[in-house]
């Protein structure tokens, strides 16, 4: 089985666009939001669709908040399935651009239209106390937290991280891309776009996709993805109050 994620990047927790291009041997499908008023979507927490169709899925009047949102009809991709995914995005801080800012959030792959029992704040709206770390969570997801938790984090900066039933990322490093040999970091919260994949690649949005990922790693999902898995969005705040 082979998994290929692929993201475009904007950064601030609007969702501007979401494709889903999935690749199955007898049964190809997918889909593509450029906006979401009219999305087949299920949101729960403080996750809402705005009046112009930007998906919002934090805010900035409460602190240690959280919002979901999935697309409502299950995706099979155990087996021999491959699919791959584009959304554009930005993280915005209370304090503005290039400021403090907390928590983050991440692109899911779960057996359900939830994630009940998550907590925000380090969790991501994600996992709890106790179900973090459970192989019976059967989730898959790409975090792009902004704040270091001791908890679960090996990089004091901001980082992406490919997270498997557990915020303990398999593999984590700060945003950055490649470009002609040379590694360039990125400030998530610069509020500039940029672009990346799953084995997981960055880059400004206006610069041809690098031949080199930032991040990989090689597992059979077949362990993790149930018959039928659901794809979306978590994300949560802390003491500094996000969107």
């Amino acid at each position: 089985m082979q998994t290929n994620i692929y993201f475009k990047v904007h950064l601030c927790s609007f969702f501007l666009l979401l494709i889903i291009d999935r690749s199955l041997a007898a049964d190809p499908d997918g889909f593509v939001y450029n906006d979401f008023k009219n999305a087949y979507i299920t949101r729960d927490g403080a996750a809402r669709v705005a009046d112009n169709g930007l998906l919002r899925l934090t805010d900035i009047s409460d602190k240690y908040e959280q919002g979901h949102a999935f697309y409502s009809g299950p995706l099979k991709l155990k087996g021999n399935a491959s699919f791959s995914t584009t959304f554009v995005f930005a993280i915005a801080s209370e304090f503005g651009v290039n400021k403090l800012s907390g928590q983050g959030m991440a692109f899911v792959v779960a057996p359900q239209r939830a994630l009940p029992g998550a907590l925000p704040n380090q969790y991501l709206g994600l996992f709890n106390e106790t179900s973090n770390g459970q192989s019976k969570n059967n989730v898959l997801a790409v975090e792009i937290d902004t704040v270091y938790s001791v908890e679960f984090d090996q990089i004091q900066d901001p980082h992406v991280g490919i997270d498997i039933n557990s915020l303990k990322s398999v593999n984590s490093t700060r945003p950055a891309y490649f470009v002609n040999g040379e590694f360039k970091q990125i400030d998530i919260n610069s509020g500039e776009p940029v672009q990346k994949k799953l084995t997981v690649t960055l880059a400004p949005l206006n610069t041809l996709k690098p031949d080199v990922p930032l991040l990989s790693f090689s597992k059979d999902l077949s362990a993790i993805f149930l018959d039928d898995m659901y794809v979306g969005f978590s994300a949560s705040t802390q003491t500094v109050l996000g969107q």
